[in-house]
């Protein structure tokens, strides 16, 4: 027995003569009972199903007791059909107490743009009136499947174009065999297929009854329209009421053929972003008061949504811990109350800056009378990639917002419910206020395939900005087709000159690497003078190890603290993000600045120092976006910089550099204002 995937919605069910007309009889509901009973569980969860029936032509011919043995002409087969479709959908309205509708196709009905998408609308309403759709094909005006067999061509592409997550096709066999096991007894049935080739065309014997005029050929060639689609087909015996009990429990005996998962999710996230693309315009041009009021609502929602964020966050964190997530990964992942306050109050920070796009540099008149000035434009449409930190999805998303900026925002696996809650508020905000909920866009999507999709959409987004793990960066930077700001790690030292008051220096190592040891601006590594090394160090161990830190020192290090783990250049350029610290002595102030500039990673570097002149110098000359004098490394954040909240940080000095805000998420154009002057 294997499992199905639970995540489905809407299935299309294809249901053969051989069950509808068994042994060439008239229409009879012995093999349809559990497939009912299979239907309205479905139902009764919120999944959505629609009926590809056959069998009109054999129904007929069981009422007019006809041997479909002989050949029959196209038009007595036509007739046949006519006149069985109307027993069948009689039985169809007693076994679903007639909330079933009949709809009859003909190829020419799914050729044609404009039918196909009458077709759909009309599927859609039924479902939402919850009644059951029953299709097949008009056999009176079309030979199609008289001809190749079966409707399992026309369930395949109604499949298609009413975009199902699967699609169901109820046979009289268990699946596909290896060869045909009506004729070897040894036949091994195949229990799911990767990529269906030739050699899968090969296995599929057509079937010996006399009454379906498919064989497994037919459902092989339906599978392959539906899988290059994005549709997960799976092939179950209808006759067995085991099949259906089975489908009930998640459950399945018969064979499975793996979607072409990238095309369908691809083709949706693209279209996806595009709306996002058309909806940039609105914000670009939106006044900041719109703006500002739509980001108090968020606020708002956010207090009215609490308790639901914190139910699926507490549903990810439980993921997360049984995943084997890291402390580190659980910290960033965690939200409380605390957190939605601080949401809300990063909000409210940001409707309080200044609308960069508000401001317009000074203008310069030219000797032939031109005035040139530039003017803060948006950078159009962000792609946010980020791994768990769900308040990314509050703060960047606001700060894209308030610069006339679109984002589309894709989160980890780990922070999806977490995420998702928020984009309900994002859309609800949004919609209160008259702007196109695309503007901020938030995937659904969290597989990596679809991530290296994204990123080769230049032509729609305008530049990527990563937050996480150095693997995700590096992975987005090898691919993107797209600019990319980026930071690829958060390795802070804290450089403790020979001037620097001790207890000072203490608090901030102490408050640099436990406040939060699993975010970017912790503390890593710590780089003493060796003249202060002996009162020092021994003070630094005994707070340290009291907060459960392990220390990991250089071998001069290790001659005052033999006790310390042996740092190597592992260590020295390690990102711990966690209870962990390395330890450097120095000679001098140089010879500092130069540890730092090998091992750090331009993120936050600092010192702690009395003289003026080594603090100019460390400022200078230390290659760091951000260099904190007597402060600690938890202050190299955007809000308490003063930007309301970050969007990332930036250590590639390519547009941005340190903690972005909404400036940084600008770009300037030229206003030129003449009276008339040519060239």
């Amino acid at each position: 027995m294997n499992q199905l995937n639970s995540s489905w919605r809407r299935a299309v069910i294809k249901i053969g003569s051989a069950l509808i007309a068994p042994e060439g009889k008239k229409c009879s509901t012995k093999y349809l009972l559990s497939l009912v009973d299979f239907i309205h569980d479905c139902i009764h969860q919120g999944k959505e199903i629609v009926i590809v029936s056959s069998g009109s032509v054999a129904a007929g011919a069981g009422l007019c007791q006809q041997d479909l043995n002989k050949k029959l002409s196209i038009p007595q087969k036509q007739a046949l059909a006519a006149l069985g479709q109307t027993h069948i959908m009689h039985h169809w309205q007693k076994l679903f107490d007639d909330r079933c509708a009949q709809i009859l196709l003909t190829r020419s009905d799914l050729d044609s743009d404009k039918r196909s998408l009458n077709i759909k609308n009309t599927l859609n309403t039924l479902i939402e009136i919850n009644a059951i759709p029953i299709i097949n094909e008009n056999d009176s005006v079309a030979v199609d499947e008289l001809v190749v067999g079966d409707n399992d061509n026309l369930a395949a592409r109604v499949a298609v174009m009413c975009e199902a997550d699967l699609l169901f096709i109820c046979s009289d066999v268990d699946g596909l065999f290896d060869k045909n096991p009506k004729q070897f007894c040894d036949a091994t049935l195949i229990k799911q297929v990767e990529k269906i080739d030739q050699q899968i065309f090969d296995s599929a014997s057509t079937s010996d009854n006399s009454i379906a005029t498919g064989g497994m050929l037919t459902k092989i060639q339906a599978a392959k329209v539906a899988t290059n689609a994005g549709i997960e087909v799976v092939i179950v015996n209808g006759r067995k009421a085991s099949s259906f009990e089975n489908l009930k429990q998640g459950k399945y005996y018969g064979t499975r053929f793996i979607a072409n998962v990238l095309t369908k999710q691809g083709d949706l996230i693209i279209e996806q972003c595009q709306k996002t693309k058309m909806a940039a315009k609105q914000v670009a041009i939106s006044s900041s008061e719109a703006k500002n009021k739509t980001l108090l609502c968020m606020a708002r929602i956010l207090e009215e949504n609490k308790e639901l964020i914190l139910m699926a966050n507490k549903r990810d964190s439980e993921n997360g811990k049984k995943a084997g997530l890291s402390n580190a990964m659980i910290d960033r992942l965690t939200i409380t109350e605390e957190t939605i306050t601080q949401m809300q109050t990063a909000l409210e920070q940001v409707v309080k800056l200044k609308d960069p796009l508000s401001i317009r540099a000074t203008g310069e008149t030219r000797p032939n009378g031109l005035n040139v000035s530039k003017k803060n434009i948006p950078l159009g449409v962000i792609l946010m990639i980020y791994e768990s930190r769900p308040n990314v999805t509050v703060e960047a998303a606001s700060l894209a917002f308030k610069s006339g900026n679109a984002i589309i925002l894709r989160g980890g696996k780990e922070a999806f419910e977490s995420n998702q809650a928020i984009a309900k508020c994002w859309m609800q905000a949004l919609t209160e206020n008259a702007f196109d909920p695309a503007i901020i866009n938030i995937l659904e999507t969290t597989d990596r395939r679809m991530l290296d999709k994204l990123l080769k959409l230049d032509e729609i987004i305008d530049v990527v900005i990563p937050r996480g793990g150095e693997g995700l960066i590096r992975h987005v930077v090898k691919h993107s087709f797209i600019p990319v700001i980026k930071h690829y790690k958060g390795v802070c030292n804290l450089y403790i000159d020979e001037s620097a008051d001790l207890d000072t220096a203490l608090n901030i190592l102490i408050n640099g690497k436990t406040h939060r040891p699993g975010v970017c601006n912790a503390l890593e590594g710590v780089v003493i003078h060796k003249n202060i090394a002996d009162q020092l160090l021994p003070l630094m161990f005994k707070k340290l190890t009291a907060k459960d830190v392990l220390i990991f020192g250089c071998d001069k290090t290790q001659q005052i603290l033999p006790m310390v783990e042996n740092a190597t250049t592992k260590e020295f350029a390690a990102e711990f993000l966690s209870l962990k610290i390395s330890c450097k002595l120095v000679d001098n102030l140089n010879q500092a600045i130069s540890f730092i500039d090998r091992y750090g990673s331009n993120h936050t570097e600092v010192i702690v120092t009395e003289c003026q002149k080594n603090a100019d110098k460390f400022v200078n000359e230390v290659d760091a976006s951000v260099v904190m004098v007597n402060a600690s490394s938890r202050f190299s954040d955007g809000g308490e910089l003063g930007l309301g909240a970050e969007i990332g940080i930036s250590t590639s000095k390519l547009h941005a550099y340190g903690p972005m805000g909404l400036e940084s998420l600008t770009s300037e154009k030229f206003v030129v204002n003449g009276q008339g002057q040519i060239r």
